[in-house]
């Protein structure tokens, strides 16, 4: 009876490494289903020629022509020509929305977020990002005609109950003012408001201050002249990048390889002229190397 057994049961052991060894999708000669490998993003590219992108509405990096339907912004002319240049089409298959664009990503709606966004710790944890493509500088942003803040030099002194911060419910700005402006009072506007709104409350004294990217503000006192007024250094820097699922290595090497090419040209220079961005409204990353002689 123990041999009997023990026969068994290094029957079952070979049948398993064989099923461990043949290819996936067949079946061993005891019948045991081998599971079908999930292609990969990559295979799964460069098999159909193309990469499908999630774009969330963000001028001008990306928006719809209202006449016309079609997808422009500086994000979208970046990435139709990394994919020329990686011998790829594009294909802008769906809109996604702030509340869902991960989860649409994870479930394989698209390939690759193809509006840049900040690269943070929370979505660390969920999904992969590009190389850094450029830093988004947050600044603050008061009343023209407020000068209690004229001797404000460090954005650290706005931290006072004495200020009333403007800030959008889960978005950048509360998740800095946490930890930044702990004892100031907050008037907060739903998830998903418009950042502009929070300079408008600046504007009709509903808040003393806010902060927001600095081409928003830009964009905002050119609308609005003599409104407000930008004070201090920058608040705080975010990376712009793409984001990808998890663990495809194969795809975010691709992407970051061909975005390092365009990023040593003037390419991305161009597209900021293109769109009417101020020189000073975001960062250029340093490339990794200098024009000095070798020794």
């Amino acid at each position: 009876m123990k041999n009997i057994f023990v026969s068994a049961l290094v029957a079952a052991i070979v049948s398993i490494g064989f099923a461990v060894l043949m290819p996936a999708g067949h079946k061993t000669s005891s019948g045991v289903a081998v599971p079908q490998q999930a292609e990969s993003v990559y295979d799964r590219v460069m098999r159909a020629g193309k990469i499908r992108c999630g774009y969330i509405i963000h001028r001008p990096f990306v928006f719809v022509e209202p006449n016309t339907g079609v997808v422009k912004g500086i994000t979208h002319d970046l990435v139709e020509e990394m994919a020329k240049r990686l011998s790829l089409n594009v294909e802008w298959v769906l809109e996604a929305g702030w509340a869902t664009f991960i989860d649409d990503l994870k479930i394989g709606r698209y390939d690759l977020l193809c509006t840049t966004i900040y690269a943070n710790s929370a979505r660390a944890r969920r999904v992969d990002f590009s190389r850094d493509i450029h830093y988004s500088p947050l600044t603050v942003w008061v009343r023209a005609d407020d000068h209690r803040f004229d001797d404000i030099n460090d954005p650290d002194e706005l931290n006072s109950p004495a200020f009333t911060l403007s800030m959008v419910d889960g978005s950048a700005q509360e998740i800095l003012s946490r930890y930044r402006f702990d004892e100031v009072k907050k008037h907060s506007l739903p998830e998903l408001s418009p950042i502009s709104d929070t300079l408008m409350d600046v504007q009709y004294k509903k808040a003393d201050f806010t902060f927001v990217e600095s081409f928003y503000g830009y964009d905002f006192v050119l609308n609005n002249p003599g409104s407000l007024k930008q004070i201090t250094s920058p608040l705080h820097v975010f990376p712009n990048v793409l984001m990808m699922k998890k663990g495809e290595d194969s795809f975010k090497n691709m992407i970051d390889a061909s975005l390092t090419e365009i990023m040593a040209t003037s390419f991305i220079d161009k597209l900021y002229e293109r769109y009417g961005v101020p020189p000073d409204a975001y960062y250029r990353p340093v490339l990794p190397y200098s024009k000095e002689k070798s020794l």
